[in-house]
């Protein structure tokens, strides 16, 4: 049964007219979900499972209500400008006392939120404005603004949504693109998932990898068996890796992880000089771990920066 205070969840919000059934049955690889018709309600447990870790996790699918006109004006004028990481603050975010009570409940659980929308429909992206505050007070670690629906926006609708996304943290998901080479996928929403660092997630035990067969006339290798973990190698540098892996995991703080992925393309750093700036940034974080007195503390930071950069791949 799943934990209903673990910080597991995974919000997935739409307006009742969008399938999102569809979409989580594709996630979560089974049919978990009547697809047969949108104005889906519902919990979904699904474990992520990986070569290292696995983690239950739940998802949380409901709807979201139009906004009304005052909210609606705020969240156009912040689509279409220029620059819109700095067009609002989570105090300017015009949000019902009712929503904000809401969101410190919700963040208490959720650790990403998925936010679907049809392009079809172009003012529902305006949806997203009470859970763009959500983001900024509660900061899930990953937040996924998703296009899903039978035909693609306009391209000027488009700019304006990708740039919006990236500006203020979420990442753009497209899958109205019909170009074959897109990079734009339901794999890629399961993956942003999988990279997260999940409170209930476990590391899985080593098991035995298949001993070389030993030369004629050379003593074959032993092994010794773990109660606990399954049989482990007995090369010392192989169990000593391993070892350090499953201690250096079992020590990742996400919110770190969080923190530093978005100092480093929270910005909608893309190309030219901006990347350039990322890439410093970068730079930097590794000549301070490379100064660290502390080899263990070292190989930590090392673990989260590279999530963090894995974050933006």
């Amino acid at each position: 049964m799943s934990d209903a205070t673990a910080k597991n969840k995974i919000l997935v919000l739409s307006r009742a007219s969008v399938n999102t059934a569809r979409l989580v049955n594709e996630i979560v690889s089974r049919p978990a979900l009547d697809a047969s018709q949108g104005g889906t309600i519902a919990q979904v447990p699904w474990t992520i499972t990986t070569k290292y870790f696995s983690a239950p996790v739940e998802f949380w699918v409901d709807h979201t209500e139009p906004l009304d006109s005052k909210h609606q004006q705020f969240m156009q004028a912040w689509v279409a400008s220029k620059d819109p990481s700095l067009e609002a603050s989570e105090s300017e975010i015009p949000v019902d006392e009712s929503m904000n009570e809401l969101h410190v409940h919700l963040g208490e659980v959720t650790d990403s939120v998925v936010f679907v929308f049809d392009p079809a429909q172009p003012e529902s992206f305006y949806d997203i404005l009470p859970w763009a505050k959500f983001a900024m007070t509660q900061s899930p670690s990953v937040l996924l603004c998703v296009a899903m629906g039978a035909s693609q926006g306009s391209e000027e609708d488009s700019d304006r949504w990708f740039r919006w996304c990236i500006g203020n943290g979420w990442e753009w998901v497209d899958l109205t693109d019909t170009d074959p080479d897109s990079e734009y996928s339901v794999s890629r929403i399961r993956e942003a998932l999988e990279a997260n660092e999940w409170s209930t997630m476990k590391m899985k035990s080593r098991e035995a990898e298949p001993a070389a067969k030993p030369a004629a006339g050379e003593p074959g290798p032993t092994a010794d068996s773990d109660s606990d973990n399954g049989p482990r190698p007995t090369d010392g540098k192989t169990l000593d890796e391993w070892d350090q892996f499953e201690r250096v995991a079992g020590q990742i703080d996400a919110s770190r992880v969080t923190a530093l992925n978005r100092s480093f393309f929270a910005d909608g750093m893309l190309d030219g000089d901006e990347m350039a700036t990322a890439l410093e940034k970068i730079r930097q974080a590794r000549d301070e771990i490379g100064q660290m007195d502390d080899p263990e503390q070292a190989r930590l930071r090392a673990a989260e920066l590279a999530l963090a950069i894995a974050k933006r791949m």
